[in-house]
């Protein structure tokens, strides 16, 4: 499996004037296809979270979903979540990403082990003063072993809102 770096140059991302085809060649270009069941990983830009980035006409966006809509005839996953059965950010083989709510996402973290089945009362207080001292939400993740928007939602107190 090959992980993303962040010492990629950004890519030029396309022009105001490039075709939604022509950006889909330069898009493939950027990705190094192997066998259908290996990772497919993006060869330019990647975000904090190891997740691949390009833009099309100003517009960022993540590779993963592009990969996915492109091998579903160009469908928009809208709101949905683009998930890695890889595991693998960004990985592009549309045979490792399928479409899933953010619940789906956050059930998939658990079942992994992508972060503890029980953050505590603590743990929550914790994770919002790291947030107000400035740590990024993906390093906080990390120091809990937990999915970002897992870490996004607590600071936001979408979740435990108790405390």
């Amino acid at each position: 499996m090959s992980k993303c770096t962040n010492f990629v140059v950004r890519s030029r991302g396309g022009t105001k004037r490039e075709t939604w085809e022509q950006f889909k060649i330069a898009f493939h270009s950027r990705v190094q296809k192997g066998d259908a069941n290996e990772c497919w990983p993006w060869l330019d830009y990647c975000q904090d979270g190891g997740y691949g980035q390009i833009k099309y006409k100003g517009k960022g966006l993540i590779c993963s979903r592009l990969a996915w809509q492109f091998a579903n005839g160009d469908a928009d996953p809208g709101d949905k979540k683009v998930m890695h059965s890889c595991d693998n950010p960004p990985c592009c083989n549309p045979a490792h990403l399928s479409l899933g709510t953010d619940l789906d996402n956050r059930m998939d973290c658990a079942k992994k082990g992508r972060f503890p089945t029980k953050l505590t009362k603590q743990s929550v207080i914790e994770i919002r003063n790291l947030a107000k001292t400035g740590f990024t939400h993906t390093k906080i993740s990390k120091i809990y072993k937990s999915c970002r928007s897992n870490i996004s939602q607590i600071i936001r107190e979408e979740t435990w809102t108790h405390i």
